[in-house]
């Protein structure tokens, strides 16, 4: 494996590791009623916007789009439980 493969690798590492660590925590705060599932999803949501605004200025844009479609779907996610709940 490259150097440029294996950071990449690293870089997708990390960003599974903080999208889960990150939804974990919403759940929690879910679950002890500090948030409700439709504030969790609005939270996301504005997460995904912020990282939208950033693509002109990252040094891997395509990156930045792609955790932008994460953030988007996971937002659409918690908003359709929300609806459920």
């Amino acid at each position: 494996m490259s150097d440029k493969e294996y950071d990449e690798v690293v870089a997708g590492a990390f960003g599974v590791a903080a999208i889960h660590l990150q939804t974990s925590t919403l759940t929690f705060l879910v679950a002890k009623g500090y948030v409700s599932m439709k504030e969790a999803a609005a939270i996301i949501s504005a997460a995904a916007q912020e990282l939208d605004q950033k693509v002109g200025t990252a040094l891997s844009p395509e990156m930045v789009v792609l955790g932008t479609r994460v953030l988007t779907d996971l937002a659409l996610r918690w908003e359709m439980q929300a609806k459920g709940n």
